[in-house]
């Protein structure tokens, strides 16, 4: 069975009285979300139990499938609840390479998790990956419990808004379309959204600004910058052709002074890339090959791919032409972010 983080975490923070499966899986790279599960599920577990008396077995590093074993069979005296948490990634195989004794470790841990669990005991692996072909996880996947952790990327606008608006309601507000926008470039820097800071941000702006809607400028007003915050943030907005973003920018740029020659490097480094990608595909060359002989690495060619269906070639090619000519301008003193401006505006406005 799969269930979202969210829906699990809402089960979890419910009144009821059903109980957890006795196998739950959290398996991804989002910490965020295996840290919030695994602290609920813990308070679950032990609603009653002052933290001291707790029956909390934790296998970390160097973890031997016997003291797993003798963990999970356990019963207590009087029948209270039990955790086993495994979160030993190179016990469950992840970052090496699968050898015969390694996949019998696995087999051996299913038959465990399968016969030799006390019934009043919990069993929570937490791992950025399993092996899908492997018994252990075929089994989790048919008698336990699945929660996906992945980390959420800025570039699925739908998703990320989705997201915000959910925590939004949690704490009583809700964001304006000024807000999300804020927001959205608040993480312009970033491909991944880090959550945990996120969720402290939107905790700081329910505070500040109370059950009602939430506007740009609380947004402004309340969150911290980004510790990742870099200087792609404007060759990333005009790649997605998100003009409004890209001119806001643009003129933050121009607030801070950025050297406009490595402005235009950027820039023209950007619409490079875009233009090589799309004249590789009129050739009927395949993703590998165009990156083979581009040096783009898979990750940037498949937000690059996506990205450079927002423009034609003969666009491509004029705004390369117009920004390279920028640098030349400023040598004979010519206008220079407001030209910039000029371009990208076209640009995103060619067909």
């Amino acid at each position: 069975m799969n269930k979202s983080p969210e829906e699990v975490l809402a089960f979890l923070s419910s009144a009821g009285g059903a109980s957890l499966p006795q196998l739950i899986l959290l398996k991804g790279e989002e910490a965020y979300y295996k840290d919030r599960l695994k602290k609920a599920i813990t308070e679950k577990l032990f609603a009653s139990v002052p933290a001291e008396d707790r029956s909390v077995t934790v296998f970390s590093r160097d973890t031997d499938p016997e003291a797993v074993a003798a963990a999970c069979a356990a019963g207590s005296l009087f029948g209270e609840n039990s955790l086993v948490v495994i979160d030993d990634e190179k016990f469950l195989g992840v970052g090496i390479r699968q050898n015969e004794a390694g996949k019998k470790r696995l087999d051996a841990l299913k038959e465990v998790l399968a016969e030799r669990v006390d019934p009043n005991c919990t069993v929570l692996l937490l791992t950025s990956k399993l092996d899908g072909t492997s018994k252990l996880a075929k089994y989790i996947a048919a008698k336990g419990l699945v929660v996906p952790c992945e980390p959420l990327r800025t570039y699925k606008t739908a998703e990320l808004d989705a997201w915000l608006e959910r925590q939004a309601e949690r704490l009583g507000g809700r964001l304006s379309a000024g807000a999300l926008r804020a927001v959205r470039l608040y993480l312009a820097t970033v491909d991944v959204a880090p959550l945990a800071i996120l969720a402290q941000e939107l905790e700081k702006l329910s505070l500040y600004a109370g059950p009602r809607l939430w506007r740009e400028d609380d947004v402004e007003k309340v969150f911290a910058p980004l510790p990742e915050a870099g200087d792609f943030t404007l060759m990333r907005a005009v790649e997605e052709k998100d003009l409004p973003l890209a001119l806001a920018l643009l003129r933050q740029a121009e607030k801070d002074r950025v050297f406009i020659p490595q402005l235009c490097g950027q820039l023209l480094s950007s619409l490079r890339k875009l233009l090589l990608i799309k004249e590789g595909k009129a050739q009927g060359l395949s993703p590998k090959t165009i990156q083979e002989r581009n040096g783009i690495k898979p990750g940037i060619y498949f937000m690059a791919e996506r990205n450079c269906r927002n423009y034609s070639l003969n666009a491509l090619q004029k705004g390369i032409e117009a920004i390279g000519k920028v640098d030349l301008n400023l040598r004979q003193g010519g206008r220079t972010y407001d030209r910039l401006e000029e371009i990208i505006v076209a640009l995103m406005k060619a067909r």
